[in-house]
């Protein structure tokens, strides 16, 4: 079971949403609000959970490819399918060879925008891959049709 921490900036019905599709969850603002992100990156990173925030400061080189951070957008925070689409991030992201642990996901409103660590160590380096929603969409409707 994939744990995750959601950041206070994250709509306290996404917590009972991803409850429901079976995620161990815990939602900043039921320890405090306000902590500082350095603390919440912290204990994400120490209760080895996903991170799940609206912040744009968490892009920062500072946080990202430590852990998995899925950082949803302004847009995407309105739309009525978040925690399905976080859902399917986490359950597919394997599928493109993509370590969810050493990425940074956003969520935009059409697309999944993934930067990622693509090997280890001194020949580490950073690549992307852009899943549009629309192609997936696609994808999910002919299967059902079969």
């Amino acid at each position: 079971m994939n744990k995750l921490l959601l950041d206070e900036n994250v709509a306290i019905r996404i917590k009972g949403e991803l409850i429901q599709l079976g995620y161990d969850v815990f939602h900043i603002n039921d320890a405090e609000k306000g902590i500082p992100d350095e603390e919440v990156f912290n204990k994400a990173l120490e209760e080895q959970r996903i991170l799940i925030t609206g912040d744009d400061d968490f892009k920062a080189l500072k946080f990202k490819y430590k852990m998995a951070i899925i950082w949803v957008t302004p847009k995407a925070r309105f739309c009525e399918d978040v925690s399905e689409r976080i859902d399917w991030i986490i359950k597919n992201i394997e599928k493109y060879n993509i370590d969810i642990n050493k990425s940074f996901i956003s969520i935009k409103s059409d697309k999944y925008c993934i930067q990622y660590r693509k090997k280890k160590g001194v020949l580490s380096r950073i690549a992307e891959k852009e899943i549009e929603l629309s192609k997936i969409k696609k994808k999910k409707t002919r299967t059902s049709k079969n």
